[in-house]
């Protein structure tokens, strides 16, 4: 239940925020030995990112 409840706070949070508009401006992408950074390309892997913090 509190499950539930935590995943309705985060998606509710995120609509509020605009993310599932989300649409890059910029895109970049950095390869470093088996490191890649880069910029979010959609609004999946923004989210994603969002849980890495």
């Amino acid at each position: 239940m509190i499950s539930l409840i935590e995943q309705v706070k985060h998606t509710t949070q995120l609509r509020w925020n605009g993310v599932h508009k989300f649409k890059p401006k910029i895109l970049m992408s950095i390869e470093m030995g088996p490191y890649i950074i880069k910029t979010a390309e959609t609004a999946h892997e923004l989210k994603e990112s969002f849980q890495l913090r």
